[in-house]
């Protein structure tokens, strides 16, 4: 071979090894061989802790958008509970009869004031109520019949004695 083709394979070779080589694609590493390192398990190649972190980095992003997601839906479903009740209270206003409690929950005891005046309930609690599970305070079915007087006179507008 001649000094030429010499020089040329050396020039030629230098010149190939400054060029900037393509970036190799990243390492797909098992998610398995990833937790294995973490444990103490065989070293991974840099390229491989590299992957590793980007698939944990990837992990919890998918765990942080899921997070903000439930948040999010969370807080919209409260704000339409508040509105709903709030429209239900609304609508209601100045209505006093045994109706406007029939969608409430109510815990068997409870006292309602009404235009009849107050009802116990004594139906079956949180189960929907209905109209004949309400009843007049001196009513044999009312666990507050003993105090019916007291009831009263807590429930009297200020306008009567």
């Amino acid at each position: 071979m001649g000094r030429a083709a010499i020089a040329w394979l050396m020039l030629g070779a230098a010149a190939l090894a400054q060029t900037p080589a393509a970036e190799a694609p990243a390492p797909v590493v098992d998610a398995a061989r990833c937790d294995e390192a973490k444990r103490g398990g065989p070293a991974l190649a840099p390229a491989e802790v590299e992957a590793c972190r980007d698939g944990w980095t990837k992990l919890i992003e998918e765990s942080r958008a899921r997070s903000k997601a439930w948040r999010e839906e969370a807080a919209r479903l409260r704000e339409e509970r508040r509105a709903a009740a709030k429209a239900r209270a609304e609508g209601r206003a100045g209505v006093t009869s045994i109706e406007r409690f029939l969608d409430d929950d109510l815990a068997y005891g409870d006292i309602v004031v009404t235009d009849q005046g107050p009802r116990v309930f004594v139906g079956k609690s949180y189960s929907g109520a209905q109209p004949q599970d309400f009843v007049p305070l001196e009513s044999p079915r009312s666990p507050h019949r003993n105090r019916a007087e007291s009831v009263r006179r807590a429930t009297r507008p200020p306008s009567q004695p």
